[in-house]
């Protein structure tokens, strides 16, 4: 009897104490961008374990919850009022694409200047980044990724020597910044604004720009697998197609051509420029992400956020994030 009753002692004491810890531990919410290689192929799984085991080794009283994979769509408003709002599928922090900051900064979804102890001008980031994360005179976010499309010659020692071009352009966000890069080229920086508004009949020396490079996709059988598709429906047979050629013209995203050379190391990239889009201009087109506080939930977790928000954009953890680093591992 006495034996039992130590037993439930030391069980109550056990429950005491972790309801201590529950109370005294700040549970921390994050959603990452998903949009980006999946180096692993295990959905992002390694990347996700990788923030939250460095994260809480660095800070043991606050418990991180990371999530971000293909299944949350960062680009729906609808979406992002869920994500930073206050229900169950909402987030403390998010990192997303400021192309849709206008239209959350409006809908008061963001916390202003989450993190002032993180300079955010133009002597810390790119100067487009920071444009990028201030609407209407005021700091929303802290600048993480920057990305454009370049059109890159590839070389690889193996494959047929065939020079061909390689991309996607299909796609309900591809193939409209296509156009308004050439739109830019064509006009100029000062009619960016134009561009985004153009009428739906379109500028027609734009478009054949746009034709004339998607043109060099062509194959020997007539099909263009650029635009019918095939590389739409299977993104990863462009990687495929890359190593597999000895020599590519291969347009995309930056990180893609940095996912060809981390699958092939034979693979070079021999030249890199914007795409010849548009006229003689060569403006490149750059897409910030950044992290974003939840307006809902700051101020009970500001603490938290600002160290989680230091420890993201910190110099050590994006050396580990843009060269693979440690979290390039098997989720077992």
């Amino acid at each position: 009897m006495f034996c039992g009753k130590v037993f439930l002692l030391l069980l109550a004491t056990a429950a005491i104490n972790a309801q201590v810890k529950s109370d005294t531990n700040t549970n921390l919410r994050v959603l990452i961008f998903p949009y980006i290689p999946d180096l692993n192929k295990d959905g992002l799984a390694s990347l996700r374990n990788h923030i939250k085991r460095e994260f809480e080794a660095k800070n043991t009283d606050i418990t991180l919850v990371v999530e971000g994979d293909s299944l949350h769509n960062l680009y729906n408003l609808e979406n992002m009022r869920q994500y930073l709002g206050t229900g169950p599928s909402a987030f403390d922090v998010a990192e997303v694409d400021m192309i849709l900051l206008g239209e959350m900064a409006n809908e008061n979804l963001l916390e202003p200047n989450p993190d002032p102890s993180i300079q955010v001008d133009s002597s810390s980031f790119f100067p487009f980044a920071v444009n990028a994360v201030t609407y209407g005179g005021t700091t929303y976010g802290i600048p993480t990724l920057v990305c454009a499309n370049f059109l890159a010659k590839m070389t690889s020692p193996t494959g047929s020597g065939t020079l061909q071009l390689i991309g996607n352009f299909r796609g309900s966000w591809t193939l409209p910044g296509y156009y308004l890069s050439a739109y830019v080229n064509a006009y100029g920086a000062s009619f960016m604004y134009e561009g985004v508004n153009s009428d739906p009949n379109y500028h027609e020396d734009v478009v054949n720009s746009i034709k004339q490079l998607s043109d060099r996709c062509l194959r020997s059988d007539g099909s263009n697998p650029c635009t019918n598709r095939y590389y739409r429906s299977e993104p990863e047979k462009m990687t495929e197609d890359v190593i597999r050629s000895k020599e590519s013209h291969f347009l995309a995203y930056v990180e893609v051509i940095g996912e060809v050379m981390h699958r092939n190391p034979d693979v070079e990239v021999e030249s890199i420029a914007p795409p010849p889009l548009g006229g003689s201009e060569r403006y490149l087109q750059m897409y910030t992400d950044a992290l974003v506080a939840n307006r809902n939930t700051y101020q009970s977790k500001k603490e938290a956020i600002k160290r989680f928000m230091e420890f993201y954009t910190s110099d050590d953890f994006r050396q580990s994030y843009a060269f693979c680093g440690t979290w390039l591992e098997k989720v077992t």
